[in-house]
């Protein structure tokens, strides 16, 4: 082999080994985006975040967020009785407790937090047109927390469950609250709130129970 051969093949090697093409290489993988889909992160329920409920009764746990919480009835749901709503105040939440009747599995439902001026659904007819509040509901507060059942009703055997109508508790996080729209085979019920952005939602057995925290 000439020298001029062995000289060629030399220069070849030491291009391929460039410590310089080696750190473009590596900051180019670094570059890279990651991804990898991250799991749910859930923070298990503790004594103070039960307050009273039994965690055995707990069927499903939707964690803390500030995205709109829904749920789908089940096809050809019968309407549900909402036989009662107690508010209260935590350390950390305030909470809306909806105990349903057992004659009717739980009805679907839809859970957010709007501003003020926005317009509420109320009720829902045939054909899936609905009837529009095109107002903020007559409650006091920074913003709402919204919640509407379907199919749901707050009467039953000639009785009102439920009152079309609103308290005032005065609480850190819910002003003033109650059910402002029962048509249609829909509930709504509407919170004023003084605080709180983000919703938790539990839905409980033995009796079939929505949970809804604020905070």
């Amino acid at each position: 082999m000439n020298m001029n051969r062995l000289l060629t093949l030399f220069v070849v090697a030491l291009a391929a080994c460039s410590p310089g093409e080696q750190v473009a290489s590596a900051s180019g993988a670094a570059q890279t985006p990651d991804t990898t889909i991250k799991p749910l992160e859930r923070t298990p329920l503790t004594e103070a975040d039960m307050e009273g409920l039994e965690p055995v009764d707990v069927s499903v746990e939707l964690p803390w967020t500030r995205n709109t919480v829904n749920r789908s009835a089940t096809p050809q749901a019968a309407r549900s009785l909402v036989q009662s709503v107690v508010v209260s105040s935590h350390e950390a939440f305030d909470r809306a407790v909806f105990t349903f009747s057992s004659e009717a599995a739980f009805p679907g439902y839809d859970i957010e937090i709007v501003e003020p001026e926005t317009a509420i659904t109320c009720g829902e007819v045939e054909g899936g047109d609905s009837t529009v509040v095109e107002h903020a509901p007559a409650v006091e507060g920074r913003r709402f927390l919204v919640l509407r059942f379907a199919p749901a009703r707050t009467r039953a055997d000639g009785r009102t469950a439920v009152a079309t109508d609103t308290d005032l508790f005065e609480l850190p996080r819910i002003h003033e609250a109650g059910v402002t729209c029962a048509e249609d085979d829909a509930v709504t019920w509407i919170a004023g709130l003084a605080d709180g952005t983000d919703v938790r939602v539990l839905e409980m057995r033995s009796p079939l129970r929505l949970v809804v925290d604020i905070r």
